[in-house]
């Protein structure tokens, strides 16, 4: 395939983190929780996704949680990155879009529960972070246990009610820096 405007060409690469310039529109946050349990599954199963690099304007735009992981998760000093070529203005549609793209995704509860039952989680910061995953998207929560079954249990949530869209984005920021996951509802 050649490239052209519309289909870029893309190339993994493995860098070093500090090439990776962070993207100064980058509107995600990474809670201390998010990147620990990144350590986590790094650790367990090594590299399994990768960074997204624009090389036109030398900014990440995914990848930014990836870039903060220790040296000894490093493959020769390099972490994974998907390399391609776009203009500023596409750099920024794909910054806004990526994530509420993934987001727009919904759980298959039965699924999801049949996957858990059938994989083994003995690490505890892997545990709380499926934890607050179902929390957002199903009805179950995991339990430590000893490996071989999971249990289902009750699920609790919080709503925080604010007046304004700044009061509710200082909240969010607090409850993400606290170590839990959240959403925004506005009705």
């Amino acid at each position: 395939m050649s490239e052209d405007n519309q289909h870029p060409l893309l190339r993994l690469e493995w860098r070093r983190p500090e090439e990776l310039q962070g993207n100064p529109l980058n509107w995600r946050r990474h809670p201390d929780a998010q990147i620990a349990g990144l350590e986590e599954v790094i650790s367990e199963v090594g590299w399994a996704g990768c960074a997204l690099f624009n090389e036109e304007t030398g900014h990440l735009l995914d990848g930014h949680c990836r870039k903060k992981v220790p040296e000894h998760l490093l493959v020769d000093g390099c972490l994974p990155v998907l390399v391609g070529r776009w203009s500023l203005e596409k750099e920024r549609l794909i910054l806004a879009t990526l994530d509420p793209l993934a987001e727009m995704a919904t759980a298959d509860d039965s699924m999801l529960a049949e996957l858990l039952a059938e994989t083994s989680i003995e690490n505890e910061a892997l545990l709380k972070m499926l934890n607050r995953k179902a929390k957002l998207d199903g009805n179950f929560l995991l339990e430590p246990g000893d490996g071989e079954e999971l249990q289902i249990t009750d699920r609790w949530d919080v709503l925080v009610e604010c007046e304004t869209e700044d009061e509710q984005i200082r909240a969010l920021a607090v409850i993400e820096e606290a170590g839990f996951t959240c959403r925004s509802l506005i009705s």
